[in-house]
């Protein structure tokens, strides 16, 4: 923070909660689809519970790290420029390589991080959204459905099998 101190922190029955001056971010402390939708309910209930408070969006968050670089996923982390940067002397120390994409009515913001030989990759569905009711019912249900299309977008497109590190804010 601004202020230097930890942001506050509230860990109960697996989740844990944190609140930020823009957004609040719930996220699974166990890595499984039943955590995530714990994650999920409590999210419901918060914007029934807050539901005059204003949002802009919603999103369903998924985290992956320490991906091995073969397959598919190597010729990503290798653009066009990087001859070109070596050649004029740059060393090239972290790349990123984003993609906003459309599957089953979701908007996935799909970005890479590529960083001294290792990627890890952050999966981001997002929904525009004023409302915090509209927003719970929105996000209801939907969390084991992002998770099937994020394991889906990897494991078809990349080649990748992962476990995931996920949040919903």
């Amino acid at each position: 923070t601004a202020s230097g101190l930890a942001p506050l922190r509230f860990i109960s029955n697996g989740l844990v909660i944190v609140p930020s001056d823009d957004r609040l971010h719930i996220g699974a402390l166990q890595e499984s689809v039943e955590s995530l939708e714990r994650a999920e309910q409590a999210t419901v209930k918060i914007l029934e519970i807050l539901q005059h408070t204003p949002i802009a969006g919603i999103g369903i968050n998924f985290g992956f790290n320490d991906i091995p670089l073969n397959g598919p996923l190597s010729s990503l982390a290798q653009l066009s420029d990087l001859g070109a940067l070596s050649k004029s002397g740059y060393t090239v120390r972290k790349t990123d390589v984003s993609h906003n994409l459309e599957c089953d009515g979701e908007i996935l913001n799909a970005t890479w991080t590529f960083a001294e030989g290792q990627s890890e990759v952050y999966l981001n569905f997002h929904h525009n959204e004023t409302s915090a009711l509209n927003a719970a019912a929105y996000i209801s249900g939907k969390v084991r459905k992002c998770h099937t299309i994020g394991m889906k977008f990897l494991e078809q497109v990349y080649e990748c099998s992962l476990e995931s590190s996920n949040d919903v804010s």
